[in-house]
């Protein structure tokens, strides 16, 4: 018998396509009781993960964020990478909404995925955004940019485009959906709410 599994609390990338499976079932009860048991290989999971992440947002920005190897003594690891995703990530919400409402619970909807590159050696990470109601592109993009421009792990080379399909997600997942970082994982409530409403119409 299949042994149960739980989703780690730490903000660490799910390195078990189990656990992964699980937690995406987990934050998202439409994909049904079959899905974690439904996929067989490799690329059918992440096909799967693309699809799902596509879903959870009208997705209006793309991201790709370089982080510094060293910042003074220190040595960039997984932890620092996550705490200073999620640093910049609070930054971006205060920018569109304020202190207040992001107090109460408001946020940008976001998706994000860290990557170290071949060799292990070139930290980055890819985010997807979507815009909030009143808010222009391009002021989301200044924010994106002040907020990682902010933050001293963060490296220049970075880049901020817009979110034209689910290519985009197709070709972060194609790097391992294993290095979603669950806790920055902030779907569009309100934007699944009205597709569920939509379908059963």
């Amino acid at each position: 018998m299949r042994s149960t599994k739980t989703v780690p609390k730490t903000e660490t990338p799910i390195k078990n396509w189990d656990i992964a499976q699980l937690a995406a079932k987990e934050r998202n009860p439409n994909l049904g009781n079959n899905f974690v048991h439904s996929l067989r290989t490799k690329s059918e999971t992440r096909k799967a993960w693309s699809e799902w992440l596509h879903s959870l947002a009208r997705w209006t920005l793309a991201a790709t964020l370089t982080f510094k190897r060293f910042h003074i003594a220190e040595t960039i690891n997984q932890e620092i990478l996550n705490e200073t995703l999620r640093h910049v990530l609070r930054r971006i919400d205060y920018s569109c909404f304020g202190r207040s409402r992001v107090r109460r619970g408001e946020y940008v909807a976001s998706f994000v995925l860290s990557d170290w590159g071949t060799y292990g050696s070139s930290p980055h990470a890819h985010l997807a955004l979507a815009q909030p109601e009143n808010i222009k592109y391009e002021h989301l993009a200044g924010f994106v940019k002040e907020a990682a421009a902010q933050t001293h792990w963060i490296d220049k080379q970075s880049a901020v485009v817009p979110y034209r399909s689910k290519g985009w997600s197709e070709y972060v997942v194609a790097h391992g959906p294993e290095n979603l970082i669950l806790p920055l994982l902030r779907p569009d409530k309100k934007f699944i709410e009205s597709r569920s409403s939509n379908s059963t119409e």
